[in-house]
């Protein structure tokens, strides 16, 4: 469970809580209750974007297309930590290996993601900076997670309980969503000064 981190914990916690008879009302409850949450997280990674890029997240059009891209992201990234700790395993240079998986992975769907986000009519190669951000950033708080916050819920596990695993998550997510508005500011300021440089070159006498 450390090596998945966080991932693993909540986990964890979501089939000792499925265990019992009531699993299935526990289940049917979930996926609503995901697909709102996913919603809700669709929209304020948009407006985030729109803000970024446009300054104003007026007129902002979400999309279906976007809003399961997103879904698949995620899926990617939680299913990414299985990954990581297969190819650790199976190769002699396994750690290296997977950090780079695992970057590639995250990094790779979030372009995709971002294609569907304002912005994404810039092109690949404007969302490329981002992307590699999200990689890097995504992996640095899994490392966070694994070697920090999943080992501070596990001894306290008896004194805090899921309210300790609830706190974890909540601050996991805000570290998520700081990488996140970096990512997009980071692309908008630099297609904003590729755009700039013609205009503020020196015209010829």
């Amino acid at each position: 469970m450390r090596e998945a981190g966080l991932h693993g914990l909540v986990a964890s916690q979501v089939a000792e809580t499925s265990a019992g008879r009531g699993r299935w009302i526990v289940f049917l409850v979930m996926i609503p209750a995901v697909l709102y949450a996913l919603a809700k997280l669709y929209r304020a990674v948009a407006v985030v974007h729109a803000l970024a890029w446009h300054r104003s997240a007026r007129g902002l059009a979400l999309t279906a297309a976007g809003f399961w891209l997103l879904g698949a992201a995620l899926a990617v990234d939680l299913g990414a930590a299985g990954i990581v700790g297969w190819i650790r395993h199976q190769q002699q240079l396994g750690g290296i290996a997977a950090l780079v998986v695992y970057v590639l992975l995250t990094g790779g769907t979030w372009l995709l993601v971002s294609r569907r986000l304002p912005g994404g009519e810039a092109g690949w190669l404007a969302l490329l900076p981002g992307s590699l951000v999200v990689g890097v950033g995504f992996l640095l708080v899994n490392v966070f997670n694994v070697y920090i916050t999943t080992r501070l819920v596990e001894n306290r596990a008896n004194t805090y309980g899921v309210l300790g695993v609830a706190t974890a998550l909540l601050f996991s997510l805000v570290l998520v969503g700081r990488v996140v508005v970096i990512a997009a500011e980071l692309n908008a300021s630099i297609e904003e000064r590729r755009h700039a440089e013609p205009r503020n070159s020196p015209s010829d006498d």
